[in-house]
């Protein structure tokens, strides 16, 4: 809906995503550019756009450290890139699956085979484990901070949810094992606006 809401505003927009179903009727008709491509291979020449964004995809995304050098890449000097997504895989409800299991961590508190079970036991619908790339708020820590030669953060925020602290004190040992780094645990998204430099 942002492309849509720009290209009514006057702005040539393109939008990209993966899968070629799913685009948004409402902004095919307003006249964006709908492509089918990998975010980490982007077929667009260097300093090619004003403005990259990205909302709910990076933890999705295979290679996130590739996607954002492609965005660096496209976007002109001056030009700003900004992503908002989550949560982050080891956030309470991380492992994606909440339309099946509500339980938060999930994805350290079971094994992945007795979820699947869980779920198709009850009917519940399949869970996609390749769904999520498992990077941690750290890994993106350090992907960002290893552009600031090349981006100046103007904005940035780590949302916090510690609404399943419960689980954390109750089974200290799954967590351990998984982090030393507890904002991992209780930072599920991350908004942030970059302006490229150089």
């Amino acid at each position: 809906m942002v492309s849509c809401c720009l290209q009514r505003r006057g702005k040539r927009t393109t939008s990209i995503d993966i899968r070629s179903q799913g685009f948004d009727e409402r902004a095919i008709n307003e006249g964006v550019n709908f492509l089918q491509i990998d975010a980490a291979h982007l077929a667009f020449g260097d300093e090619h756009f004003d403005f990259v964004f990205s909302y709910d995809s990076f933890e999705h995304f295979p290679a996130p450290d590739l996607a954002l050098r492609e965005a660096i890449r496209v976007v002109k000097t001056g030009g700003y890139i900004y992503l908002d997504f989550g949560p982050l895989y080891m956030s309470p409800m991380g492992f994606h699956a909440y339309d099946v299991i509500t339980v938060p961590f999930c994805q350290f508190l079971f094994p992945k085979e007795q979820l699947k079970e869980y779920a198709g036991a009850r009917e519940l619908g399949t869970i996609d484990f390749s769904q999520v790339n498992g990077w941690s708020l750290e890994d993106y820590r350090k992907l960002f901070d290893s552009y600031l030669y090349r981006l100046r953060k103007i904005v940035y925020y780590e949302l916090l949810d510690v609404s399943a602290l419960d689980l954390i004190q109750k089974y200290p040992s799954c967590f351990k094992s998984k982090t030393r780094c507890f904002d991992n645990l209780i930072v599920p998204i991350i908004k942030v606006l970059f302006m490229k430099i150089v």
